[in-house]
């Protein structure tokens, strides 16, 4: 069984923000029968957010998913939010065949 596992950055850019945001994450090791898993953690944060924010945001409405995936290549994360967010969230995913 191959698994692999990485971190993947979500930019809701500056004031006023934006809902939705993707960003395209390259694992060659990603198969087409691959399962991709994406979630947040609480300890981490960026230059824009702390971990305290990092905690809250999932109980605020913040949603991870994998949208697409491209076997040997990788797949598109997307991240959703009930709020208009600004700056950076980070986010871990792993995945397995």
């Amino acid at each position: 069984m191959a698994t692999g596992q990485g971190t993947v950055t979500f930019d809701f850019g500056a004031a006023p923000g934006t809902n939705v945001t993707s960003a395209v994450v390259s694992d060659a090791g990603i198969g087409a029968a691959s399962n991709v898993e994406l979630y947040l953690m609480g300890t981490d944060s960026t230059a824009d957010h702390n971990t305290i924010e990092h905690q809250m945001l999932p109980l605020g409405g913040l949603s991870v998913q994998a949208i697409a995936r491209s076997a040997g290549v990788g797949f598109t994360a997307q991240a959703m939010s009930l709020l208009r967010l600004t700056g950076e969230f980070k986010a871990r995913y792993v995945w397995a065949d």
